[in-house]
């Protein structure tokens, strides 16, 4: 249960439901569907990748922890935040030029994988709760149960956000607009934290560096 709790805080799928809504909103209930499921999906490998391979994978690129922090706040602020405070299409939304029903169902993917499945589901936050958590289990059985905990959050990411449908019928097209508007401003937020949680974690080895 312990596991359960604090991987789902951190991947805050509640939190999320109108950034779905506001990067799909010209899409219908089956294409919105499909990029909760791609978003899912990219939630749980990540976080399994994490338990798993985490600790190598960064130290195999010499990857800090603090630089993948830095890095998704970057990714945040200006390919989502900054076009929709601005009213204009994020490279992550869906112009009106997509028609092309192949163009859509790349969008759809791209859009589920990123910013979507990462860094909003399973970012630097949840990636490196699930990597603590992993380095404290001594046991089979305690690995077994993290990796449980990681699946279930991620199939409840999918149906906490499929309920964005009904939400999106009941604000309607200028309702939706409204909303874009609105997250734009809490996704720059929600990324400039992470750049200011990075270069915090960063600070000591930079004095460091400064210092010699």
């Amino acid at each position: 249960m312990d596991f359960l709790v604090s991987i789902f805080t951190i991947v805050n799928p509640l939190g999320n439901i109108t950034i779905l809504l506001s990067l799909t909103e010209d899409l219908s209930w089956e294409q919105r569907r499909k990029a909760c499921i791609v978003a899912s999906a990219t939630c749980g490998i990540t976080l399994i990748i994490a338990q798993f391979l985490g600790r190598t994978l960064l130290k195999l690129f010499g990857i800090s922890i603090a630089s993948f922090e830095i890095a998704g706040g970057i990714i945040l602020v200006t390919l989502i935040a900054i076009p929709l405070l601005r009213g204009q299409t994020p490279s992550a939304k869906f112009s009106k030029e997509e028609q092309d029903e192949a163009t859509i169902e790349g969008k759809i993917v791209e859009t589920g994988i990123m910013p979507l499945g990462i860094p909003l589901l399973s970012g630097p936050g949840a990636f490196t709760t699930v990597m603590i958590l992993a380095g404290k289990q001594q046991t089979l059985e305690g690995h077994i149960l993290l990796l449980v905990a990681i699946i279930i959050n991620a199939i409840s990411a999918y149906t906490i956000m499929m309920s964005a449908n009904p939400i999106a019928n009941a604000l309607g097209k200028l309702g939706l607009r409204v909303i874009s508007r609105v997250m734009g401003l809490f996704i720059a937020v929600r990324g400039t934290q992470f750049i200011i949680n990075g270069v915090r974690d960063a600070l000591p080895q930079i004095l460091q560096i400064l210092g010699s």
